[in-house]
């Protein structure tokens, strides 16, 4: 792995931990948070996700008509959901699926809106380039002092 890309992947790693934690107040089975990871090359940085992360940025609109069915589904997503919420531990098989048909129906008619100011926005509008750049730029320095003083001891 090149000095770039384990510059680019400490970079996207941070990334990632922040995203995580700007979601956190939404978790529920975790495997949203747990889907975000960086990818990187020598010159890129890429933070990926599942693409259900969206919502939590931006909400989910209503549903359009003739919109295709989702996989999963939104009622079994929000059977899922209800698994990990105590709210609805009491509930027989019968009213979880009524339970879960009245919320799938209020978002596929109303949409949703996410109760977080921006999590994956406000991170990457708070990266401060200065530090990014002198974090680079020590690394760098560190690993070419390192090489000249090898190569110094091999004249030696």
């Amino acid at each position: 792995m090149g000095v770039q890309q384990q510059l680019l992947q400490r970079l996207g790693d941070t990334l990632a931990a922040k995203f995580k934690a700007n979601i956190e107040p939404m978790k529920a089975s975790g495997r949203t948070a747990e889907s975000i990871h960086a990818v990187a090359t020598d010159w890129e940085v890429e933070v990926l996700a599942n693409k259900s992360i969206g919502a939590l940025e931006y909400g989910r609109k209503p549903t359009g008509s003739g919109a295709s069915k989702g996989e999963p589904s939104l009622f079994d997503a929000i059977k899922d959901w209800m698994q990990y919420k105590s709210v609805f531990s009491g509930l027989d098989e019968r009213a979880t699926k009524s339970v879960a048909y009245a919320i799938t129906q209020k978002i596929h008619r109303e949409g949703w809106q996410t109760k977080l100011n921006k999590p994956l926005t406000s991170v990457t509008d708070n990266i401060n380039l200065d530090v990014l750049l002198r974090e680079v730029i020590s690394s760098q320095v560190d690993i070419y002092s390192s090489n000249i003083i090898k190569g110094l001891k091999q004249l030696t």
